[in-house]
């Protein structure tokens, strides 16, 4: 699951991003934070996938 991370204070939209939930694989996580990166802005990817 892919979810914005909370706003800042900043008058900026976030450019931040959080992974949470599970994979299965390890490749699975490296293709959701590839996927995420691949978002135009992002600046930042918090990468809380666990492998199960």
């Amino acid at each position: 699951m892919v979810r914005k991370s909370a706003p800042s204070r900043r008058s900026k939209p976030s450019r931040a991003y959080g992974l949470e939930g599970q994979v299965h694989l390890w490749r699975e996580r490296e293709v959701a934070e590839r996927a995420a990166w691949s978002v135009p802005g992002v600046a930042k990817v918090d990468d809380h996938l666990k492998i199960a």
